[in-house]
């Protein structure tokens, strides 16, 4: 489904120091001085930071050498697009420090996906709030990172929060699993092909621009003259992994994963309307995953996944 380009009565404003999510347009001033901004990267990075600056004044021109689309979907697209709270289940933080940024940019996004859901249809941005069911292969007590992982869930107030073994018979979890444990609590879970296209909307219909093209070599060496040439004060690098090239950044490695579309439509098996993440075989999380995800994206598609590979550059082999 395409979602309709339409002029959205919503806006991000900064509360405290956090970014909210309210109705109405902006009435935030177009600001004078160091005001435009150019973003390299067209993906959700790229696009929400062109949103929330949108919304505090500035001009904003995006450039990406590709966009999202039905055709050709890009990295923003392929995601899994369960919330989670940090560590997600697929990959893992480098730092303590990237990680706790992790904690409160992920109650943001919650929020704000949550109102979003609640105020316009989800037919216009593909966000829907789900169960999430989390199953492990030992009691949750027993592993330190799951367990402090699980109790920060809890203090944070996460919707729907539920520590419950019984989970793992109620949902009917192969024996062959192993599991002994779980919890559940409710998560914002995103249609990417619809959000994608959406988000691009209300960037474009709050004024912002949008320029095809790609950008290599190292930024620095050629921020000037693109700041130049787009007429902007400011440089946003928002390109991921590009980031190893454009910024010369040798820390930033690739995380490849694997996903399997299904129709979800009860032909086949009973509609599947909770996700279930199933972590069957904790020590070998960082080898090659140790865990199946089953996500229900939209009233149709069901996502499959569990496998992550660090380090590899090319997605063909």
């Amino acid at each position: 489904m395409v979602a309709p380009t339409v002029t959205p009565q919503i806006h991000l404003a900064e509360e405290g120091g956090v970014l909210v999510l309210r109705e109405g347009p902006s009435s935030v001033p177009v600001k004078e001085t160091q005001s435009r901004v150019l973003i390299i990267g067209g993906g959700v990075t790229g696009l929400t930071n062109a949103w929330a600056l949108l919304d505090a004044g500035y001009t904003v021109t995006v450039v990406s050498d590709q966009w999202a689309s039905l055709e050709n979907r890009i990295t923003s697209q392929i995601a899994g697009a369960l919330w989670e709270w940090p560590p997600a289940v697929c990959g893992r933080h480098t730092d303590i420090i990237s990680l706790n940024l992790s904690k409160g940019w992920c109650m943001t996004s919650y929020d704000v996906l949550e109102k979003l859901q609640k105020i316009l249809p989800v037919e216009a941005h593909g966000i829907r709030m789900r169960t999430a069911n989390f199953f492990f292969d030992r009691p949750i007590e027993e592993n330190e990172e799951e367990y402090n992982k699980m109790r920060e869930i809890q203090a944070a107030k996460i919707q729907g929060f539920e520590h419950d073994p019984t989970l793992v018979k109620k949902h009917e979890i192969s024996r062959t699993a192993a599991v002994v444990d779980a919890y559940k609590h409710t998560s914002p879970v995103i249609d990417t092909d619809v959000y994608m296209l959406w988000l691009r909307s209300v960037v474009g219909a709050k004024g912002g621009k949008f320029v095809t093209r790609h950008v290599s070599g190292d930024l620095l060496e050629h921020e000037d003259e693109l700041l130049e040439e787009y007429e902007a004060d400011v440089l946003i690098n928002c390109t991921g992994l590009g980031a190893y090239d454009l910024a010369q950044d040798k820390t930033v490695h690739p995380l490849r994963g694997a996903l399997i579309r299904i129709v979800n439509d009860g032909s086949r098996f009973p509609v599947v309307k909770e996700a279930l993440i199933v972590a069957y075989d904790q020590d070998k999380r960082d080898e090659d995953g140790g865990i199946v995800f089953i996500v229900p994206r939209n009233d149709r598609v069901l996502i499959l996944g569990g496998e992550y590979i660090v380090g590899i550059l090319s997605s063909l082999n």
